[in-house]
């Protein structure tokens, strides 16, 4: 059994210029037969009044074709009025099979990080973490299944009307069901990447491998989107996100003995990183330049028998001020 986890396109699905009506109509699209009020659904229980920090959606594997599906948000500290539930849609790729799933909220607690707070400023590193979750059965045929959430950013607090208004993403997790009993386990985030930063100071994000099976893990990491740049050209750039880290950790049983790291860091972006890396401890370091608001997509992928197993991927938006 395996699955994987994809961020819509390179690393999200941006839609630009009317966005409400463009994901609407991707939804509506996605879901084969379903009239545009189920696709409303989907969007229906996100709080326009909440600041939406980063998201991750992902599953476990529990065997004989039984899932429980994952949706992790992260919100500003003082962010309000937090939805109980969250919409899915189930396809089943290759046909016309459409339907959605609600999540519901399990847990909500705050994370903190002391090392990017001020006086003046003591919230600034403390972030509400909301789960979602569900568990779905879909038997032991043999058949896969894209699982989708999109969300649309409020139309509100972004300086260029032009690449920052209108956006939003969406994530989906593939799930390959062969119909074993086999329990597959993921990589999981420990910690979120502050959310807010200084000029030239740096953010760390801590990943836990949660298998000591894995034969390799494939670490990605895509060029930073700026949602505040008023630079000419910067919605043509946030179109073509360009890869800029590639890291390969070689295990032969936990704990590890190799560690291999390929770094690709040429492509122009607007967060002009000074250094990207990944230390033995499996954090990820990103230090940052220009001043803005960036939103920035995170991807690991475990292999197995050299077979792509598992995809862990998130995305975080984080202000540089």
């Amino acid at each position: 059994m395996h699955h994987t986890t994809s961020i819509t396109g390179k690393t999200a699905t941006f839609l630009r210029k009317g966005m409400a009506a463009s994901l609407l109509s991707f939804l509506t699209v996605l879901i084969s037969g379903s009239s545009a009020v189920h696709a409303e659904e989907l969007l229906s229980s996100q709080n326009p009044t909440a600041t939406l920090r980063g998201a991750e959606l992902y599953l476990e594997s529990k065997g004989e074709g039984k899932i429980v599906v994952y949706l992790k948000k992260y919100y500003d500290y003082n962010s309000g009025n937090i939805s109980e539930t969250e919409t899915i849609s189930v396809q089943e790729t290759g046909t016309m099979l459409n339907r959605t799933a609600v999540l519901s909220r399990q847990s909500m607690e705050r994370q903190e990080d002391k090392s990017v707070q001020t006086p003046s400023k003591p919230n600034a590193g403390i972030v509400s973490i909301v789960v979602y979750s569900k568990e779905i059965d879909l038997g032991r045929e043999h058949n896969s299944y894209d699982l989708t959430w999109g969300y649309v950013f409020p139309l509100t607090g972004f300086a260029n009307t032009d690449n920052a208004v209108n956006q939003g993403f969406s994530l989906t997790t593939h799930f390959d069901n062969d119909g074993s009993r086999g329990q597959n386990s993921m990589p999981s985030f420990s910690s979120l990447p502050p959310v807010s930063l200084s000029p030239m100071a740096s953010f760390v994000t801590s990943l836990k491998l949660t298998d000591p099976e894995q034969d390799k893990v494939v670490v990605e990491l895509d060029a930073p989107q700026s949602l505040t740049s008023t630079h000419p050209g910067a919605s043509q750039a946030q179109n073509t996100p360009a890869q800029v880290l590639e890291g390969t950790v070689v295990t032969d049983k936990a704990p590890f003995r190799k560690l291999e790291l390929k770094i690709d860091y040429t492509a122009a972006n607007p967060l002009k990183a000074k250094s990207i890396s990944i230390a033995a401890n499996n954090d990820f370091r990103c230090t940052a330049g220009e001043m803005g608001k960036y939103l920035m997509a995170l991807s690991v992928k475990e292999y197995n028998a050299e077979k792509l197993a598992s995809t862990h991927q998130l995305v975080f938006i984080v202000d540089v001020k």
